[in-house]
């Protein structure tokens, strides 16, 4: 959404996207501080926006890079720098409706396995294309999963497949491909549907719904 307002800075019910995302995590016990990674160009928007919230945890704003990737190892080094955690929780502030339950597990499977994701069964069939948009083949989709943010890793795991990442010239997708690459292996646990990721204005109305679908669930 380079040149439109930001995605994290569009106006979800009565506050900013980032905003729902980082209340979610500063309502979640098992997290001790947050650090936000912003490009350039919303630095400024988001420090504005963050600093009106009313969070108990510590919360930062940190400059990220060019790509995600590059931002997560940016956020990566930040911590090394600082006191090192044992654990990393990685959210795609574009997720506004990521639930305390949903964070939780991923943290507990992280905590058993060292690195856990968010997945989804696919819905739908699955085929591989090629640059044409031919069918090369289909692939079995009880076997593939959508993958969400969060993902949680031991953090010496994530700061070396970062370096590794780097030395490599990788780039992947995600932080959990980044982890795999060191041959480490990667827990997925339940995801959620109401955990959107906002990749167009258009995405709003329907995390609209599901907030008006999750206040009537709550009386």
């Amino acid at each position: 959404m380079e040149g439109q307002t930001d995605k994290l800075l569009l106006r979800l019910h009565d506050r900013p996207v980032v905003a729902w995302s980082v209340l979610a995590l500063d309502g979640c016990s098992q997290v001790d501080s947050i650090t936000v990674v912003a490009s350039e160009h919303n630095l400024e928007e988001l420090a504005a926006a963050l600093n009106a919230l009313p969070t108990r945890l510590p919360l930062e704003l940190i400059l990220g890079g060019a790509r995600r990737q590059d931002s997560v190892g940016r956020a990566v080094d930040h911590l090394a720098a600082g006191a090192v955690p044992d654990l990393v929780l990685i959210h795609d502030g574009a997720r506004p409706l990521v639930s305390a339950q949903l964070l939780e597990r991923v943290i507990d499977a992280a905590t058993e396995h060292g690195a856990a994701t968010a997945g989804l069964p696919l819905k739908n069939a699955c085929k591989e294309v090629d640059e044409a948009g031919m069918v090369r083949r289909s692939v079995e989709r009880a076997s593939m999963m959508s993958i969400q943010t969060p993902q949680a890793f031991s953090f010496a795991a994530l700061q070396r497949a970062h370096e590794e990442g780097r030395r490599q010239g990788a780039v992947v997708d995600d932080d959990a491909e980044l982890v795999e690459r060191l041959g480490l292996p990667v827990k997925v646990v339940e995801g959620e549907y109401r955990n959107i990721k906002i990749t167009t204005a258009e995405d709003i109305p329907v995390l609209e719904a599901h907030l008006q679908a999750m206040a009537a669930e709550a009386g």
